[in-house]
C-alpha cells in the first residue's frame, strides 16, 4: 500500500483529483483539506502510482509525495 499527499494550485484541480480518486475502487481512503488545497489517498502500490500520475497529467498539482506503508510486526 502507498499513501500519497498532494497539494494543488487551485480548488478546481483538487476537486477534479478527488472525483478521480472516488471513481477508483482500489482507493481505500481519500481525504481533502480544502483550506490547504491538499488531498491524501491510500491505495495499492501500482494503483496509487497510476492515479498520482493521472492527476499530475491533468495539471494543477503543486506538490506530491508518495510513501510505501509497511506493516509493523508485533
Amino acid at each position: 500500500m502507498k499513501v500519497f499527499d498532494l497539494r494543488f494550485t487551485d480548488a478546481a484541480s483538487m476537486q477534479s483529483a478527488f472525483h478521480r480518486a472516488q471513481d477508483r475502487s482500489a482507493v481505500d481512503s481519500c481525504t481533502l483539506d480544502p483550506d490547504e488545497l491538499r488531498m491524501r489517498f491510500v491505495a495499492p502500490n501500482d494503483d496509487a502510482d497510476e492515479l498520482a500520475h493521472r492527476i499530475y497529467l491533468d495539471g494543477g498539482l503543486k506538490w506530491c509525495s508518495g510513501h510505501v506503508l509497511e506493516a509493523q510486526e508485533r
